[in-house]
C-alpha cells in the first residue's frame, strides 16, 4: 500500500532523496530530440557559469571610469575618490578601475584572468526590472509567454554531444528563466543536499516534485493533475524510458556531494560564497556539466547605495577570487568561462537619495582562460567607451548601450561551447564579434 503523505509538503530536498526522477536533467535524452547532429568543435570540457547579478548592477560603481573627466561632476558625493586617496579607485588602467571593496579582482585584472565589458546592454531597456531580466535570459524581444531562455535553447539545439549525465545545475531555490526549456535543468540549493538514500515516496508525489524541482510551467502541472491512472502511468514510463540515466545521474551527484573537497581559495561565509564553491566542486567533478547558474540580488540601489555597496561587491569580488585559484590550482581554468551580467546598469547621475535608478548599459565581469591573453599589458576592459559627456548620454541621464548582449552570447556559443549554428538559439541575430574570448 503506497504511503499517504502531503505532495505540496514535498521540496526539493526530500525530493532528490527519496526518488529516481532525475532524468530530466540527465543526457540519456537522444541526441534527436536536441536538434541536431552530435558535432562539436571543442574536444574539452567546458563550462560556462553565470552569476546574475538581479536588480540592477551599477557597473559605474563597480568598474568605474574614474579617467572619464565627466565622472566626478555626475555623482556629487557618490563618485570614487581618485586613486591614492583614503577609499580611492583602485586603478586597472588610466581610465578604469575598481571600487575599493572589489579590490580582490585587482589581480585578477593584473594577470589577464579576468577583463571588463563596458556599455552592455540592448536597444530596447523598458528599465523594468521583471521585463529586462526575462529580456536578457530569453535573448528575445516580445517573446511568447513560456519562452525557452538561451541557455535552454543551447541544450537542446546546440548540436552539440551531451559530456556527461547532467547538464545544466542552477544553484539556488529554482531554476532561471534563462535555463527553461525543452530539456529542463536541475536546480539545488548545495550538494550536501544530495543523496541515494531512502525509499521512494510514491509515484504521486514523484511526478509532482519533478514538475516543481524542473520548474514546468504552471498549466502543465494542472493538465496533469486531471487523473490519478493517467499520472501514475505518466511516472511510470518516465522512469522506465529514463531510468538507467536516472540512476547514474543520482549516483554521479551523490560521489560528488560525498567526496572531499578542499578549496584553495577563501570563499566568503554567505550564499554567493557557498554557491561559488559548489561550483567550483562541479567544475572539478567531471561531471561534463555545461552550464551553472548563480543568483547574487540586492543591486537595486535606489537610496544610499554606497553604505550598502561592501556587502554587494565584497563577497563578489572575494568569491571570484577564490573561484579563480581553485580553477588555476586544479588546472580548469582553460574549462570555464563565468560572466556576471545584471538586467540594466543604472543611471550615470546620482539621484537626490545618495542612489542611482534604472538605467542603461550596464558591465560584464568575464573570467576564466578562454578571455586570457599574454599581451602585455592583458586584455582588461573590452569594447568601445561611449563616455559620459553630456551629447553622449542616453536620455541624458544614462551611460548608453554599445554592445549588444546577445553579441556576448552568440562568442560563448560559438568559441566556448563550439556551437556550429546559432539559428536555433538565437534566432534573426547577426552577431558583431567581441574578440574578448580566445
Amino acid at each position: 500500500m503506497e504511503s499517504k503523505l502531503n505532495e505540496e509538503s514535498l521540496d526539493r530536498r526530500t525530493f532528490l532523496r527519496g526518488s529516481v526522477a532525475l532524468a530530466a536533467a540527465a543526457a540519456g535524452w537522444p541526441q534527436e530530440a536536441a536538434g541536431g547532429s552530435a558535432e562539436t568543435a571543442k574536444s574539452k570540457r567546458r563550462t560556462v557559469v553565470i552569476v546574475f547579478l538581479r536588480g540592477g548592477c551599477d557597473g559605474l560603481h563597480l568598474v568605474v571610469p574614474y579617467g572619464d573627466p565627466d565622472y566626478a561632476a555626475l555623482r556629487p558625493g557618490l563618485a570614487v575618490r581618485e586613486p591614492g586617496e583614503r577609499g580611492g579607485v583602485v586603478p586597472i588602467n588610466e581610465l578604469f578601475g575598481l571600487h575599493p571593496a572589489a579590490a580582490a579582482l585587482s589581480p585578477l585584472f593584473a594577470s589577464g584572468a579576468l577583463a571588463a565589458l563596458h556599455a552592455v546592454g540592448h536597444p530596447d531597456n523598458t528599465r523594468s526590472h521583471f521585463e529586462e531580466q526575462e529580456r536578457w535570459e530569453l535573448a528575445q524581444v516580445n517573446a511568447e509567454v513560456g519562452a525557452p531562455g538561451w541557455l535552454g535553447r543551447y541544450l537542446a539545439h546546440g548540436g552539440i554531444e551531451p559530456r556527461g549525465p547532467i547538464r545544466a545545475i542552477a544553484l539556488g531555490k529554482g531554476v532561471p528563466r534563462s535555463l527553461r526549456g525543452p530539456l529542463p535543468a536541475l536546480a539545488i540549493d548545495r550538494l550536501d543536499e544530495l543523496s541515494v538514500s531512502g525509499e521512494a515516496k510514491g509515484l504521486d508525489a514523484t511526478m509532482n516534485a519533478l514538475r516543481r524541482a524542473y520548474g514546468e510551467n504552471r498549466a502543465d502541472a494542472e493538465a496533469a493533475k486531471t487523473s490519478s491512472a493517467a499520472r501514475k502511468s505518466g511516472a511510470r514510463d518516465l522512469l522506465r524510458r529514463d531510468g538507467d540515466a536516472t540512476l547514474d545521474a543520482m549516483r554521479r551527484l551523490s560521489e560528488v556531494a560525498q567526496t572531499p573537497f578542499e578549496p584553495k581559495g577563501k570563499y566568503p561565509r554567505v550564499a554567493l560564497g557557498q554557491h561559488l564553491l559548489e561550483a567550483a566542486r562541479l567544475v572539478d567533478s567531471d561531471l561534463g556539466l555545461e552550464v551553472i547558474q548563480i543568483d547574487h540580488g540586492g543591486f537595486d540601489t535606489h537610496q544610499n547605495q554606497e553604505p550598502s555597496w561592501s556587502n554587494l561587491v565584497t563577497p563578489l569580488s572575494q568569491g571570484l577570487a577564490a573561484f579563480t585559484a581553485d580553477m588555476e590550482a586544479r588546472g580548469r581554468m582553460d574549462e570555464v568561462l563565468l560572466l556576471t551580467i545584471s538586467e540594466f546598469g543604472r543611471t550615470a547621475r546620482v539621484n537626490g537619495t545618495g542612489g542611482t535608478d534604472h538605467g542603461s548599459g550596464g558591465c560584464v565581469l568575464a573570467l576564466g582562460g578562454p578571455i586570457q591573453n599574454h599581451a602585455t599589458p592583458p586584455k582588461q576592459v573590452v569594447g568601445d567607451w561611449p563616455t559620459l559627456s553630456p551629447s553622449s548620454l542616453h536620455e541624458n541621464r544614462d551611460l548608453k548601450t554599445v554592445t549588444d548582449i546577445r553579441n556576448l552570447y552568440a562568442e560563448t556559443l560559438t568559441r566556448f561551447l563550439g556551437v556550429k549554428d546559432l539559428t536555433p538559439i538565437l534566432p534573426t541575430w547577426t552577431p558583431t564579434p567581441l574578440n574578448l574570448l580566445t
